[in-house]
């Protein structure tokens, strides 16, 4: 509140520990599924694993539900803590004023499989072509004669840097597909890739034992005011007419609500 600013937190320390992978078992299945070889669709999978590492997605996630038992059990202390809501169209004003994506998290795996087909159709002409193929041995080069193995390799080589090129557009779901197993959460995700090459430098805090990467995006860069609801947890001791000064003291003009969740 005090500094107007969000943080987009590194999602490799989540609590959800398959954060990144589902695009590569999803990829993986249909290609194989194509008629992509073992070694393919392991290469492929390894390849997209690679590239979570290498695009580490920083996010602030929310929920489209802002009043769930469940939530304010697992991410507001047991209920103590209070739940803000935020303008869509704000921050989704300052997504696309700071490079960042602005999506919410599917769920369905029957969906993942539809995401995952037009990224199949630009793999297909260049896992055809043999990337991600063994690479040709010594004996098989022999066998093949010089000239004939140095135009197996460059084929090849050119099918890698196809495939290479071609995958570059689907990190952006990296960090859209989610297990069925968190449906109920709703979520709703501002995420900035952190690579090599980003136009920013990420800020770095202490969690525990942790060592957590974050960004940091200022809400004054955007024209209307981002918050427009407090919702008290149902264990939150403050009363609401003084979060609602709080806030005005803040500037910040929004409702002030208690839970309906009866809980304590």
């Amino acid at each position: 509140m005090q500094s107007s600013s969000i943080w987009l937190s590194s999602l490799s320390l989540a609590n959800d520990t398959r954060e990144g992978k589902l695009l590569a078992e999803a990829v993986s299945t249909a290609a194989l599924a194509r008629g992509a070889s073992d070694q393919q669709v392991a290469s492929l999978r390894l390849l997209l694993e690679t590239y979570s590492e290498l695009a580490e997605g920083l996010a602030f996630c929310l929920s489209r539900n802002g009043d769930l038992l469940s939530q304010w059990r697992g991410y507001a202390d047991n209920g103590s803590g209070v739940s803000i809501g935020f303008s869509v169209r704000q921050l989704g004003t300052l997504a696309k004023s700071t490079g960042s994506g602005f999506h919410p998290v599917d769920y369905d795996p029957e969906s993942h499989a539809r995401v995952v087909e037009p990224i199949l159709d630009q793999l297909a002409e260049p896992l055809a072509a043999g990337a991600l193929e063994p690479m040709l041995g010594s004996g098989a080069a022999t066998l093949l004669g010089d000239e004939a193995a140095s135009e197996y390799r460059e084929k090849q080589r050119r099918a890698n840097e196809s495939l290479r090129d071609a995958i570059m557009p689907t990190v952006r779901y990296l960090y859209e597909l989610k297990s069925p197993a968190f449906r109920e959460e709703e979520e709703v995700r501002l995420i900035s890739l952190l690579s090599r090459g980003a136009d920013f430098v990420p800020n770095y805090r202490a969690v525990g034992s942790k060592l957590v990467a974050f960004r940091v995006l200022s809400l004054r860069d955007v024209e209307e005011p981002c918050i427009r609801e407090v919702v008290l947890g149902p264990r939150h001791p403050t009363p609401e007419h003084v979060v609602k000064s709080f806030l005005e003291t803040h500037e910040i003009d929004a409702g002030v609500r208690r839970s309906g969740a009866g809980y304590r």
